[in-house]
C-alpha cells in the first residue's frame, strides 16, 4: 500500500486450492481479507478480481476452481469497489473442455496465446473503468 493504488488486479487460487488444499470458501476469504487490509490504508482503491483459469494438467480440481469463481463473482457483486473478470469461459471450447492450444508443454502455464487472450479480456475492462485516470 505505500504505493497508494487507485486499483489493484488480483489473480488468486489456482495454486491455493490444487497445491495447497484450500477449498473454494477459503479463497474467497482470502480475496475478501486481502481486500479489508487495503480498504484499511488505501479507502476507495478498486479492486479488480481475475477469476481462476482452467489449465488441462489441473482438471482434476476444475469443479473446485469454478465453485470459487462463482463465489468470487458473487463478493463482487456485493460490492461497487470489486469487479470480477472472467478469463475462465473464454478458455474453454464449446463443449466446456479446456482449450490446449492456450498452454506450454506443461498443460499448466499459459503460452503466448493464452496471455493475449487474458489481455485481450482485461485491458477493455481496465480501460473503461480506469482508462480516464491516464495522463
Amino acid at each position: 500500500t505505500a504505493y497508494n493504488p487507485r486499483a489493484v488486479v488480483v489473480y488468486e487460487g489456482d495454486n491455493d486450492i490444487a497445491t495447497y488444499g484450500m477449498s473454494p470458501e477459503e479463497v474467497r476469504d482470502s480475496f475478501s481479507e486481502f481486500f479489508s487490509i487495503l480498504q484499511q490504508s488505501n479507502t476507495g482503491t478498486r479492486m479488480y478480481v481475475v477469476s481462476i483459469k482452467p489449465s488441462t494438467k489441473r482438471k482434476h480440481v476444475w469443479a473446485k476452481h469454478m465453485a470459487a469463481n462463482r463465489l468470487l463473482q458473487d463478493m463482487c457483486n456485493e460490492n461497487l469497489l470489486m469487479t470480477y473478470i472472467d478469463v475462465a469461459t473464454p478458455m474453454l471450447d464449446e463443449g466446456g473442455e479446456i482449450k490446449a492450444s492456450l498452454f506450454s508443454d506443461d498443460q499448466l502455464h499459459m503460452n503466448s496465446e493464452g496471455y493475449k487472450l487474458w489481455a485481450d479480456i482485461i485491458r477493455p475492462i481496465l480501460m473503461e473503468a480506469e482508462g480516464s485516470y491516464i495522463n
